[in-house]
């Protein structure tokens, strides 16, 4: 390590220090790169693990042997010999994991001189969610404050009587639902007349577009927790200013007699190229319309008093997932390699 980067890291806290660690050093071992996503319980992280020790093992970095005790669940990872010589001279991998700096990249992949760029998913060929957007700056939280109370308290209620059940067919969805659908048509109606250079920002901050129109990843990587399906490199299909120039969204609903439980509404990017739909913003609470207090499988129903309002809080209305039905109707992509 650099001298110089001592007194900096010495101030950090633990978690800002590996996060720092792992975007600015490569990790070169197994058990470093595993390590680096401790306390990480997002959905992908498996893939993402899965993805890093193949390719380690895979270019010979690295070898299952060595992997530590709590780290020998991801002994059963294969290397695979065709990812060895995609990735000949590969150096160490860059955990980028929730870091919004580096736009939809999961991970880095070190050569000497260059770094390639990979956005990881699990989902099938062609389908990705390239990250929470945002609200495009409307606080939907203050905006719909009576509505949201009204149907918290409705929720909690139904929440309550089933013991603190969560899933679909317990009630809650239904009117966290009712908030959804109406942020949906106002946040199709506001983006509309945003200006073009609004309009700009949030468009290529959701396609992983910086200010040049240059993409800030490379490919993307398809993976399971046993490891690499495929992986596609990708550019842009169209000039980059066609994807705000010649957008435009309107409200959309997961059908039009949502299944009782189906809370998902959308709001629909759609291209003057074609008619073509490249994007569906979904748009939902962050943990449901009501939150546990003790979230996943931390929380559980009080055995002797029983569930009351007290496990229970309000949910955050912040989640505008911006998700590609197709990545062809966005990117050109070409396959590099199939399992």
């Amino acid at each position: 390590m650099n001298e110089k980067y001592r007194p900096y890291l010495r101030k950090m806290s633990k978690e800002a220090l590996v996060k720092c660690v792992s975007k600015f050093f490569y990790h070169t071992t197994l058990n470093s790169f595993i390590d680096s996503y401790k306390g990480n319980k997002n959905s992908g992280t498996l893939e993402e693990i899965a993805t890093g020790v193949q390719l380690i093992i895979s270019t010979g970095l690295d070898s299952i042997k060595n992997l530590s005790e709590k780290n020998k669940k991801w002994s059963v990872i294969k290397p695979k010999r065709e990812l060895g010589i995609i990735f000949m001279g590969m150096r160490g991998i860059y955990n980028y994991t929730q870091d919004d700096s580096v736009g939809k990249a999961d991970i880095g992949v070190s050569f000497p001189g260059f770094t390639w760029k990979y956005s990881i998913t699990n989902l099938p060929p062609f389908s990705k969610t390239l990250g929470n957007t945002g609200t495009n700056g409307v606080n939907y939280n203050k905006k719909y404050y009576d509505l949201i109370e009204e149907q918290y308290k409705k929720a909690l209620a139904i929440k309550i009587a089933n013991g603190g059940k969560s899933g679909r067919g317990h009630g809650p969805d239904e009117n966290a639902r009712i908030v959804y659908e109406r942020a949906t048509e106002h946040f199709a109606d506001h983006f509309n007349k945003r200006s073009d250079e609004e309009r700009k920002k949030f468009i290529f901050k959701g396609l992983g577009i910086n200010k040049e129109g240059i993409l800030d990843s490379h490919g993307i990587i398809y993976s399971n927790n046993m490891g690499i399906n495929f992986i596609y490199l990708w550019e842009l299909k169209y000039n980059p200013e066609v994807y705000y120039n010649n957008v435009y969204t309107y409200a959309g609903y997961l059908s039009d007699r949502p299944k009782r439980g189906a809370a998902k509404s959308y709001v629909n990017f759609t291209l003057e190229v074609d008619n073509l739909e490249i994007i569906k913003l979904q748009v939902k609470f962050n943990d449901g319309i009501v939150d546990h207090k003790l979230k996943g499988a931390a929380w559980k129903k009080r055995k002797s008093e029983g569930v009351t309002e007290s496990d229970f809080k309000k949910g955050y209305f912040g989640s505008f997932n911006f998700h590609a039905p197709d990545i062809r109707r966005i990117y050109n992509i070409v396959l590099v390699y199939q399992k």
